[in-house]
Order: structure tokens, then sequence, then C-alpha cells
């Protein structure tokens, strides 16, 4: 207590160290060594160092002081680089690798470790910038704006996250930082048709209704540094998409002869058998079992509904349909597929094709709770068409009562449902 103790010669694995820096919590002491690695040694135990692959030609590592997260940092041409670690697990977790934009005299940047951003006034444009770590790599930053703030020279967090401090030609300015910004993805010229995310929330898949047929998907947790990466590319418009169960396969519909059954582990894309052209909706049961998508058979004028086991690939059924009167399918956990189109929401009989009228009256792209319940039904006006507006309807699927939602208008072009049914969401053309 009164005096230093002896030193503790800590194991050293071989070449040069270039730079160390201690855990503020003394758990462990970081060096990083000239071929990128930075070797996490632990100090009360004898246990190996955890191994960090970090970025070659770093000059900088540091640790946030409440121990959570590590950076290293890259100099590169006239501007910086940080990549960033998660501490928070037995094993370090890579969150981020990010640009930070060019240096102009002075080079400043902090993290967040409560709010988990990066905040940078490294850029010369005197302009502040925010990156959230929990959102997809491709987001673009947050900019703070402040009409006038001039050139700023130094920046704090506050160590509960909720403000950032700087200060510059024009004084000192507090930001609020702990707020939910918007995660704005929108380096890719492709007209979306339809985003999905996975079952947990771990991913976001993207399909893009252009020449490509580029499907997409950036990662929501875990290892979130890669960019929108391509799962795949068909030539064609890609349609709508339904993620399986175990969020490790994605059913396409596109503008081809058949649909695709894409995996995330990098396995080839599946062609279910069966001509489906143009198929825009599919959908998976929600025990992975069975898929379903609608589209045009070989003559193109008439639809059918296809039905294939995900276990075998195989097609266990064939429904044709009215062109006019499908367009839209969903699955529920009791078996039953419902479809929806200008002729109402039925319900089919996937065993003996058998279908069953649930609402009479042109239906648009609906939506269903994840326990069967209960339906969102917007409307069409009288031209017969899905992208025109209309009302909206709650259909209870257990006792086939409807409760029009007046309040929210007449004007409705998408809708959607919480879990258990609860809750209703709309959006209109306002």
């Amino acid at each position: 207590d009164h005096a230093l103790s002896k030193p503790q010669h800590l194991e050293h694995l071989g070449g040069p160290v270039s730079y160390i820096e201690c855990d503020p919590l003394g758990r462990f002491v970081a060096a990083r060594y000239e071929d990128g690695q930075i070797r996490l040694q632990d100090i009360a135990t004898e246990s190996p160092p955890r191994v960090i692959e970090g970025p070659l030609g770093s000059v900088l590592v540091r640790i946030t002081n409440d121990g959570s997260l590590l950076e290293a940092a890259k100099r590169q041409d006239d501007g910086w680089e940080t990549w960033v670690w998660s501490l928070e697990n037995e094993e370090p977790t890579f969150l981020r690798r990010q640009d930070l934009g060019k240096a102009s005299g002075v080079a400043n940047w902090t993290l967040n470790p409560v709010e988990h951003q990066i905040v940078s006034i490294l850029n010369p444009d005197a302009k502040i910038r925010l990156w959230p770590l929990r959102a997809p790599a491709d987001a673009e930053p947050v900019i703070l704006g402040l009409g006038g703030v001039g050139a700023q020279r130094g920046l704090a967090v506050h160590p509960e996250g909720g403000w950032l401090a700087t200060s510059g030609t024009t004084g000192l300015i507090l930001w609020p930082v702990a707020r939910p910004y918007p995660a704005v993805v929108n380096r890719y010229e492709e007209r979306v048709y339809d985003l999905e995310f996975g079952p947990e929330g771990q991913w976001l898949a993207t399909s893009c209704w252009d020449g490509s047929g580029t499907v997409r998907v950036w990662q929501m947790e875990g290892d979130t540094s890669p960019s929108g990466r391509i799962l795949y590319e068909g030539g064609v418009h890609s349609y709508g998409m339904a993620p399986s169960p175990d969020g490790k396969k994605i059913l396409l519909g596109n503008h081809s002869n058949a649909v695709k059954l894409l995996s995330l582990d990098g396995e080839e894309p599946v062609d279910l058998p069966g001509l489906v052209h143009i198929s825009s909706s599919v959908a998976i049961s929600p025990d992975g079992r069975v898929a379903v998508a609608v589209g045009g058979t070989g003559d193109r004028k008439t639809r059918a509904i296809r039905v294939w086991d995900l276990e075998t690939y195989e097609e266990i059924a064939a429904i044709d349909v009215n062109a006019e009167t499908t367009f839209c399918l969903r699955l529920t956990k009791d078996g039953r597929l419902l479809s929806a189109g200008p002729g109402g929401l039925v319900s089919w009989d996937l065993q003996t094709g058998l279908s069953e009228t649930l609402f009479e009256g042109p239906v648009g792209w609906f939506k269903i709770s994840s326990n069967g319940a209960l339906a969102l039904l917007p409307q069409f006006d009288n031209n017969g068409t899905h992208f025109t507006l209309g009302e909206v309807l709650m259909l209870d699927l257990r006792t086939g009562s409807t409760t029009p939602l007046t309040a929210h208008g007449d004007r409705v072009t998408a809708v959607a449902t919480d879990a258990e049914g609860t809750i209703a969401v709309t959006g209109d053309k306002d």
C-alpha cells in the first residue's frame, strides 16, 4: 500500500513491440507488435494472451476508460482509420473498421463506450461526425450541425455517455448524443424492392428492382464490420424475400422462371423445381419445413401457387389461381396458406388444395401476427390495382370478425403488426 511492488515480468512472444497500453481496470496489458497483432496479456493469471489481428502500420492503441472498447488507429495518406473491438465478452469481438476522413492540423476523435459511438472532428469541413457502432457498417455518419461552429480543436465524452463537449474557435459547445439516431444506408443506387430482417434481428437483407437483381445482407450484431455483402446477383429483377426461421436461408422471388433459395453460409443458390415466372411473393412456414411462391406458369397468363418441402426441395403441391386474385402470400403457424388480391383474402388447405374466402373485397399487401390471430388488410379503391390507396381492416383470424381502423384514414399504403397482434401500425401517402 505504501511502496512500489516488485516488477512482474509478462511473457513476451518475440518480435518488436511497437506500442503498449494498460487496461484502465487493471486486468491486462495490450502490446501491439509490428506485424499488426495485438496481444492482451492477463496480469492476474498466467493464462496465454488473447490475440487480436490488428491493422498493419497502426501507431495507436487505446482502451476506453470503462474498459469495454479497444481501438487500433492507422494513419493512411492524409487521414486516419480506426479498428474497434468490444472487450465485454471473454473473447474480443470486432465491431468496426471505420475511415475517419482527412486530418487538417488537429487529428482528434474519440469513442463513446456508453452509447457505442465513434465521434470525430477530424475532417477539415468543421462538421462533427458520429458513427453508431450498432448500425450497419455501410451506414452514413450522423452530422452534428449548428450554424457557424467554426473549427473544432478538442472533444470529450461525458463518462455517462449522454453528452459530447467540443471546443474551438467559437468556444465550448455541448451536444446531446444519447438519442436514437437513424442509420441511413444510401450508397447504392438500386431501387429497393423488399427489406427483411433475420428472425432474431441478426441481419438485414435487401432486394433491388434493377437489372442486376442484387440481394445484399448487412450484419446487425456480432462482427458488423463488413459492408453490405452481395449475397446474390441474378441479372434479373429481384422481388419479395422470406427468411427461414433459423436465419440461415432466404427464399427469393424474382423475374426468372425459378424461385431461388439462397444460403447465408456460402452454399450455392438452389432453384426450386416447377416453373414460376415473375414470383413477386414468397413465404416460409414458421417451422421452416415448407416454402411457397406465387407466379406465372408456362404461358405467363395464368398463375399458380407452388409449395415445396424444404428438406428435400421437392414440389409437394401446385394450386392454379386466378391471375386477378392472388399476389401476396403468408403462412400461418397452424399450417394455413393465406393469399390476397383484388378478389379478397383466401385461406388454402395445402393438403387438398381447397380454399375458403375469409374476406371478400380487394386486399393489398397484408400482414399477419406471428401467433396467427390477427391479419391487417389494406383495402384497394375501385380501380382494382394494389398500388392504390384505401382503408385498413383488422381481421380476427379466429372468429372472422373485422374492425375498420377508421382513425388511420383512407390513404393507407403499408401495414405491420407486432408478434402478438396487439399493435397495428400503418403508413399512408401523407
